[in-house]
């Protein structure tokens, strides 16, 4: 039986690492406990088992936060005292064999989970998913959370903005443009350098890409102007590109390296 890592196994494990790693669990205080019975109706194909819902903080970090867990269709539920602290001494986690099915094929293992307990609260049952929901100050500054997850990476390759007029007979899509965007006055895209220099298309700059690393909502606040604003301190002009999962920041090419090291200091030593 294979070893469960929590940053492999977790689903959205990012959303909650402590600078890329699983976070220390020892001596966190389990603020919320919630218990969903789940829905289990047969005659319409409905099999949602008990569902756990909890919230951590993570005390032993030198800069605590919140995390939030999901357990989806647990069973096996075992539950020892509840009181103002809950203090656990680890979070353990194991997968656990269930042997095969009627054709001899393997059935998904159970996830075995245990809150070690150190004062309040123990808890252990099996569940078969385990979900990171969010991560929070335990003062609610979401933002400095965000921040203080940052993992900036440098991509490869030198890219750069390119206005197309309509009239411009290229096949944009055979350019394999990291990202498009229609305005009025014509298509712009970001292109590598040599697609652009072989499409004969002009442009001003040449730019690196850094994606930020951190899985944000397109609903979150501040993040961009943030970013943008520390790199405008040390003189570094950011365009930023948000995609479904990340942000990604075009820098100039002579500044990558700089802008890299200012977005690495970023998190709460910074």
């Amino acid at each position: 039986m294979k070893t469960f890592d929590p940053v492999l196994h977790v689903d959205n494990s990012q959303l909650i690492l402590d600078r890329g790693e699983w976070p220390n669990f020892h001596d966190a205080e389990l603020h919320t406990l919630n218990i969903w019975r789940g829905d289990v109706r047969p005659e319409d194909d409905v099999w949602t088992g008990p569902v756990i819902e909890v919230s951590f903080e993570l005390c032993a970090l030198q800069y605590p936060y919140i995390v939030v867990l999901k357990f989806h269709d647990c069973e096996d539920i075992s539950m020892q005292q509840f009181d103002h602290q809950n203090a656990v001494f680890d979070l353990g986690f194991e997968f656990e064999d269930r042997g095969t099915n009627n054709h001899g094929e393997p059935l998904t293992p159970s996830i075995s989970v245990c809150f070690e307990q150190a004062f309040g609260a123990a808890l252990a049952f099996k569940c078969f998913r385990v979900e990171a929901v969010a991560r929070r100050e335990p003062d609610g500054g979401v933002l400095t959370a965000m921040l203080s997850s940052l993992l900036p990476e440098l991509i490869a390759g030198d890219y750069a903005f390119c206005a197309v007029p309509e009239s411009h007979p290229v096949d944009y899509a055979a350019l394999s443009p990291l990202a498009s965007f229609r305005e009025r006055e014509g298509l712009t895209l970001v292109l590598d350098v040599s697609a652009a220099d072989a499409a004969g298309l002009a442009y001003d700059s040449v730019f690196r890409c850094i994606s930020l690393g951190l899985e944000s909502s397109l609903d979150a606040v501040g993040l961009t102007a943030a970013v943008a604003g520390r790199l405008a301190g040390h003189g570094i002009s950011a365009n930023v590109i948000a995609a479904y999962h990340h942000d990604h920041i075009f820098v100039p090419a002579n500044r990558a390296d700089d802008a890299l090291t200012v977005l690495s200091a970023f998190g709460p030593q910074a």
